[in-house]
């Protein structure tokens, strides 16, 4: 298990991943051949969160929506993984929950608070960018994420 954070150039360990259906599912690479923002929310019901989630829905990425290079990850199980793709249609597709990874990540409770964050992870499943934070306000950085996945 991961004891700290991930970094930028460390290999995105392999996630165990809980579709809203129930369907498991392993994410050891990228989705596709280009780079992907790895967004972790600090629960099912942050406000933050959903604010964060409403700024990736309405950002774009060289022409195309920033929604269509994003994973999703809630803690929980698909019971969570479902609330936030019911309030997120744009993103529903790209919404999974994990009991695992964000500890894979590096990404513990602290001061029973667990930590968010946003890893952009390039096509050769490597970290390019990380951002993370134990308070939502200061877990994503939507600039810094966009700019990395263009360069990714």
């Amino acid at each position: 298990m991961t004891t700290n954070l991930i970094a930028v150039g460390d290999v995105l360990p392999t996630l165990d991943l809980t579709l809203p259906d129930g369907t498991l599912m392993t994410r050891n690479g990228t989705a596709g051949a280009r780079a992907t923002l790895v967004y972790f929310m600090r629960t099912s019901s942050c406000p933050v969160c959903h604010g964060h989630l409403r700024s990736i829905e309405r950002a774009s990425v060289a022409d195309a929506p920033l929604s269509d290079r994003v994973l999703i990850v809630v803690p929980g199980t698909a019971k969570e993984a479902t609330a936030v793709a019911s309030r997120h249609p744009q993103l529903a597709g790209r919404v999974v929950a994990s009991t695992t990874a964000h500890a894979r990540v590096g990404l513990f409770s602290s001061a029973g608070i667990q930590r968010s964050g946003a890893l952009v992870v390039d096509a050769d499943n490597r970290v390019a960018q990380a951002h993370f934070g134990i308070l939502p306000t200061s877990s994503f950085d939507l600039k810094a994420a966009t700019t990395a996945l263009a360069s990714a």
